[in-house]
């Protein structure tokens, strides 16, 4: 069974990383400004503070955000995340569905045969990057562009969202290429300012 319908409005997907500071505080903020998504990423810590980290986070009162952990099933299990978000060349979709059953699990991909391997394994969702130049982190792969990501959104079923250099001056083009909502990591950098980001993607978004 997979949570797709979770993805039946356009969505924002808060990535939480040593880029936008205190992840307790930002996904106080994500929850109070209604944005659905968080993942807690945070790969630059060791695997003791990451633990003891995400033991805080999800402590955090939550009435809107689901929360995720990025590739570490084990973690998601143990402080009973709302699911797990999988890197490209990670464990298979199976392997987090037996483990996280009922859980949501999302995979990275980075091109249409990626995007279209992911589809046939049943994720939820898939988030497409870069669709523009990031703006966390140095380019490694050329950007989809609007293009790119129209034409993965057009070929697969599964939900796609849009990661990479997306700022709210292109949430329309983005959405109306096809993507299923937008994530980011320095989109999300100000806690403060996340009321101001949420309303211009709900005017986008219609």
């Amino acid at each position: 069974m997979t949570l797709r319908y979770l993805f039946s409005r356009p969505v924002l997907y808060c990535i939480s990383d040593q880029g936008n500071g205190d992840p307790i505080e930002l996904l106080r903020a994500a929850d109070s400004n209604c944005i659905e998504f968080f993942q807690f990423r945070h790969k630059y810590l060791s695997e003791n503070e990451r633990w003891q980290a995400a033991a805080s986070v999800v402590k955090v009162p939550r009435w809107v955000t689901r929360l995720l952990v990025n590739e570490t099933i084990s973690l998601a299990r143990a402080i009973d995340a709302d699911g797990v978000h999988l890197p490209a060349g990670s464990v298979s979709i199976e392997t987090a569905r037996a483990e996280l059953a009922g859980k949501l699990a999302g995979v990275s991909v980075h091109s249409l045969e990626e995007a279209l391997q992911a589809d046939e394994g049943g994720a939820d969702y898939l988030l497409l990057a870069p669709v523009f130049c990031p703006i966390s982190k140095a380019l490694t792969r050329a950007p989809l562009g609007l293009e790119g990501l129209r034409q993965v959104c057009s070929r697969v079923t599964t939900p796609v969202i849009a990661l990479g250099g997306v700022t709210p001056e292109c949430f329309t083009q983005v959405l109306d290429a096809g993507a299923a909502g937008v994530a980011g990591i320095s989109l999300f950098a100000d806690a403060t300012g996340l009321k101001k980001i949420v309303e211009r993607f709900r005017q986008s978004a219609g």
